[in-house]
């Protein structure tokens, strides 16, 4: 739906003037700009309200007293877009979604791409209008916003509402609407991003010998320290690379912090402390195995800044209560459970000599975590043999939902 009329307010009577213009729909789509490009915590720089062709966008950092914004939402079911993107940013601001509804998690329960851009281009034959790389990496915080800014703020939030209704609509349809509940609530139920924030999902780390990753940690969680203390994005103050280059080898003075690739400006800042972790990383418990990387939103029962001795304790989740239905395709039997046998077949050689597509199919996208299993994120590896399938369900966001099925030929 094309959007008919867009409002930009920056007072609180605009505010209003906008929310009762809004009359009184049962859903709002909503949409979140965050301004934390060099931040450490996501807070807003505009945020959006569609419904029907309508759009409201609301500036937070002119109207500091967002209550009403709050209390029209409140009451209304609001359709995000990966809301683990947006429901902090709105809590900052002291926005409380009551009924939330997630297209990125209907996405990925029924199989489609789970882009916004592409849902609403393949489902309801939208298309966005510019650059929208240069938009995502623009600085919202940034005034004056220009008209370009502004018109694709607006159309991220103006269908959403439609493309609940369609999504909702096909989970329905294909008995999934129980799982997408699962799945949104687990989703909603996870801590802040900043609270997930491991030292062991430093890229490279495996590569340093124990004394090294000893130093690494240390580094990280002083880094973190800084970032949280003074509102600054962790790779503003040391890089990843320069933080382990500075644990294989470390320095002594400022001097040597600008040589591994520190900045002089955050050298100036946060030399000192950073030296003083890698001193202080001679008397620290060394680390005696491995770190294991933690990919799984689950694996972070903790914030890992707490975490002296090693890598957060992991929460696993093993078991799945989600009840069998029916394929599309006919009736199935369903076994849930992790198959860690049958992906150790099917990722073995001989599996490759004997069913190379299917290999093909179990190899994860570049760039995701070697833990990934063959399905992921809305997408169906079927390896096929004579006699049955074997179909992965789709892996959601938190994995909290994810089946492994046999299917019947």
């Amino acid at each position: 739906m094309p959007v008919t009329e867009r409002t930009f307010t920056t007072t609180p009577s605009q505010l209003a003037t906008a929310l009762t213009r809004l009359a009184d729909p049962p859903v709002v789509g909503v949409d979140v700009e965050r301004a934390d490009a060099n931040r450490y915590w996501r807070k807003p720089a505009l945020i959006q309200l569609g419904v029907d062709g309508q759009v409201v966008l609301v500036d937070p950092l002119a109207i500091e007293d967002l209550a009403p914004l709050n209390e029209f939402l409140r009451t209304r079911t609001i359709v995000l877009h990966a809301m683990e993107n947006d429901i902090a940013p709105l809590l900052s601001v002291s926005v409380v979604p009551t009924v939330v509804e997630d297209t990125a998690v209907a996405a990925a329960g029924l199989g489609p791409p789970t882009g916004l851009e592409t849902l609403l281009d393949q489902l309801l034959g939208v298309g966005f209008n510019g650059d929208k790389q240069r938009m995502q990496r623009a600085d919202w915080a940034k005034r004056p916003r220009s008209d370009a800014r502004r018109e694709y703020a607006a159309a991220d939030a103006a269908d959403l509402p439609h493309l609940w209704t369609v999504l909702d609509d096909r989970l329905v349809a294909t008995g999934r609407r129980s799982w997408y509940e699962q799945e949104r609530d687990a989703v909603r139920g996870l801590p802040p991003i900043e609270e997930r924030r491991s030292w062991t999902r430093l890229r490279g780390l495996g590569r340093l010998d124990r004394g090294a990753q000893t130093r690494a940690r240390s580094l990280w969680q002083m880094r973190e320290t800084l970032a949280r203390d003074t509102d600054t994005a962790p790779n503003r103050i040391l890089s990843d690379r320069a933080l382990l280059d500075l644990a294989a080898k470390p320095v002594t003075d400022a001097r040597g912090l600008q040589a591994r690739g520190m900045r002089r400006q955050s050298t100036r800042r946060f030399g000192a402390q950073l030296l003083e972790a890698l001193r202080n990383a001679k008397d620290a418990t060394p680390i005696t195995s491995a770190p294991r990387r933690l990919d799984d939103p689950h694996d972070f029962a903790s914030n890992s800044i707490a975490t002296a001795e090693g890598p957060p304790s992991a929460t696993r989740f093993t078991t799945r209560d989600i009840p069998p239905t029916a394929n599309q395709t006919g009736s199935s039997t369903r076994l849930a459970g992790t198959p860690s046998l049958l992906l150790r077949w099917i990722r073995s050689p001989a599996a490759r000599w004997l069913h190379p597509r299917g290999m093909r199919a179990c190899r994860p996208r570049p760039g995701a975590s070697a833990r990934a299993k063959p399905a992921m994120y809305g997408r169906h590896t079927r390896y096929v043999s004579s006699s049955s399938a074997v179909t992965a369900a789709p892996r959601f966001a938190s994995s909290r939902a994810t089946q492994w099925r046999r299917v019947s030929a």
